[in-house]
């Protein structure tokens, strides 16, 4: 009865004040004018739920407020919720060990059996969130795996959306912005009710800038626009400010360099009102790139400068990339050599340091593994129901006598098919599984293979341009130019050593001529003085499936390189011949051989990565080898895995 009196209070004071101030300033009058605490405490609370309307500090103000009058009444529930909206402040602020502290103290205190789940859940998804912030990426996705398969479990649809949205926006942080989009695409997906549009808003501002990244302006646009009416509809200050800021990208990419500024600008008064120093940092770097594409080069070294100082102060280092990237645009626009290549050290130096902590193939390992559950839950469903049936069917053989004989013989009949049926069903998820790693593998190699001619390439070229620019514009004694050639020349030579690597990851040839063109681009990139190497193909005109193309050279460029590495071989043939039985291919070499027992109880990565690829390929594998007597590799692949469907 007395919860029922405290609610209607709150509606009245809601309601006497909705026609004229927003939500947010009618659950505050609420809070500061009801006559009892127990109306005054459940106002404010609500109030606390609409910090994204208002500014951090007054959340912080009656966040303590709340934690007062919760101690005062003596109600653990309410005080835990206070704790969390106190965590919220802290985490929009980045203090990260006060916003830990306070998150511990709910998970603590809250009990997902006292009907808390909801505010356990929010404190996950926050703790998540600093972890991005801190750059551990990878322990921010498996940690929101962990949300997602729990929320699906017990159905909870905004618990799905959040966790699917904090796998993306980690993804969007490493920059990976095809994975990011996936599943962001995923979180929108469950949006089937307009109940939920305030947790997809953030989806929304997140995807545009994924959309942007991969060349898709008019999706970019949508999802922006999107995300704009949507943050004035439910005045969320925080989203609006994230899609002015990629409504600049976008601007930026079109040219509209006046426009960008203006919007980024729009985007830091927001987030100075709200006080929000994580995004503050990431609209200095975007304003001053902008700067450098209008020449002001100053204004741009000087708004870089501001963001690093303040991404040092708040320890956001995770931005700083973006920083430097920005201030090295504005030094080499104005031929500020030295400082640019210093900036361009220091860029190269985040980034790999960024790779070192989440790689994409764990990463995509986690995938694997979340979506291995769900299947094997499914499987343990249907053998669930298998089990059911059969129980069934053996009460109904039991209670007929008479068609006893022809009942068992049913019954037998019936439980082989539906092992058949559930044995079928497993190979064809262990091959999907399979094709996911695979494909997996493949995207890594390309992301790598991108980086590195993008990145690093680009990195090098840009200080070769340097060093030719200071050589050009200095005067130099024969002694320190003889260095300063060897030193461009090590540089050419590295440029040359990235585009190698980068095409022995990703060879275009593969995708461009065919599997043929593509082995033999390879083969003749290998040292014929130390292998003598014999190729041959036949019948390869015609282009296979793409993806059998791609494992098939994965197979070759494997066994290849154990024979260079291991064999101490002089001799190499290879023959590949498609016909109409299929596809058939044989690696010989005259090495040293090996013990093949030895090799597969020593389970060797190599070995193992043909053998699931011949698996994958419903294929035969033959290695006949042994010690001093060199080894061939055989393979043969049926006619229905080699042409396109």
């Amino acid at each position: 009865m007395k919860k029922y009196i405290i609610l209607v209070v709150l509606l009245c004071a809601f309601r006497l004040t909705q026609a004229f101030t927003p939500v947010a300033d009618s659950l505050l009058k609420a809070g500061t004018t009801a006559g009892s605490n127990e109306v005054r405490l459940e106002a404010l609370l609500l109030f606390c739920e609409e910090y994204r309307t208002f500014s951090y500090d007054s959340l912080k103000k009656y966040a303590w407020q709340c934690v007062e009058l919760s101690k005062k009444l003596n109600n653990k529930k309410q005080l835990t919720r206070s704790y969390y909206y106190l965590s919220v402040y802290f985490y929009k602020m980045s203090e990260k060990d006060s916003a830990t502290h306070y998150l511990n103290l709910v998970r603590t205190m809250a009990d997902r059996e006292s009907r808390m789940g909801e505010l356990l859940l929010d404190a996950d998804c926050l703790s998540v969130g600093l972890l991005i912030k801190s750059g551990k990426f990878k322990t921010a996705i498996s940690n929101s795996f962990k949300i997602l398969s729990r929320s699906e479990q017990d159905k909870d649809t905004v618990g799905i959306i959040k966790s699917l949205n904090s796998i993306g926006w980690a993804r969007l942080e490493m920059d990976q912005h095809d994975e990011a989009k996936k599943w962001f695409l995923k979180a929108l997906g469950y949006n089937h009710s307009g109940w939920y549009n305030k947790e997809v808003i953030v989806v929304y501002s997140n995807l545009a800038p994924c959309y942007g990244a991969l060349g898709n302006l008019d999706s970019a646009r949508y999802a922006v626009e999107k995300s704009i009416e949507l943050s004035r509809r439910y005045n969320d200050l925080s989203s609006l400010a994230n899609s002015l800021n990629t409504l600049a990208n976008i601007e930026l990419v079109l040219k509209e360099y006046d426009r960008a500024i203006h919007h980024v600008e729009q985007s830091i008064e927001i987030r100075k009102k709200i006080g929000d120093p994580y995004f503050i940092v990431s609209d200095l770097a975007q304003l001053s790139y902008l700067y450098s594409r209008i020449g002001d080069y100053q204004e741009g070294i000087a708004q870089a400068q501001k963001g690093l100082k303040m991404a040092e102060e708040g320890n956001l280092g995770t931005k700083d990339q973006l920083l430097y990237n920005s201030l090295f645009e504005n030094y080499y626009g104005q031929k500020d050599y030295k400082n640019s290549t210093e900036t361009l050290l220091k860029m190269l130096s985040l980034k790999d340091s960024m790779y070192k902590r989440a790689s994409a193939a764990s990463l995509a390992e986690m995938e694997v593994k979340y979506e291995t559950a769900q299947k094997e839950s499914t499987i343990q469903q249907q053998q669930f129901l298998l089990a059911k049936k059969n129980y069934w069917i053996f009460g109904s053989v039991s209670m007929m006598a008479l068609g006893l004989l022809l009942g068992f013989v049913a019954y037998r009949s019936y439980h082989h098919k539906q092992q058949v049926k559930m044995q079928k069903m497993q190979l064809q998820q262990q091959a999907v599984l399979t094709e996911s790693i695979l494909q997996a593998e493949e995207t890594e190699r390309r992301r790598f293979a991108a980086d590195l001619h993008d990145g690093l390439g680009q990195i090098l070229t840009a200080a070769r341009y340097n060093l030719s620019g200071i050589a050009d514009e200095l005067h130099w004694n024969e002694e320190d130019k003889t260095v300063l050639d060897k030193t461009i020349a090590l540089i050419n030579e590295g440029c040359k050593e990235v585009r190698t690597v980068s095409h022995n990851i990703l060879p275009n040839t593969l995708l461009k001529n065919g599997l043929s063109h593509a082995v033999k681009d390879f083969l003749d990139r290998i040292d014929q003085k130390k292998l003598i190497v014999h190729y041959s193909a036949t019948g390869l005109e015609e282009k296979l499936h793409t993806q059998t193309e791609i494992i098939i050279y994965r197979m070759i460029q494997e066994s290849v390189n154990n024979v260079i590495k291991h064999a101490n071989a002089t001799k190499l043939d290879i023959s590949l011949i498609l016909d109409a039985s299929g596809f058939s291919m044989s690696i010989e070499d005259n090495g040293k051989g090996f013990n093949l027992h030895q090799v597969e109880q020593a389970k060797g990565m190599g070995l193992k990565s043909i053998k699931t690829r011949t698996a994958y390929l419903k294929g035969s594998l033959e290695i006949d080898t042994s010690p001093g007597k060199g080894t061939l590799i055989s393979l043969h692949i049926p006619p229905a895995e080699i042409f396109p469907a």
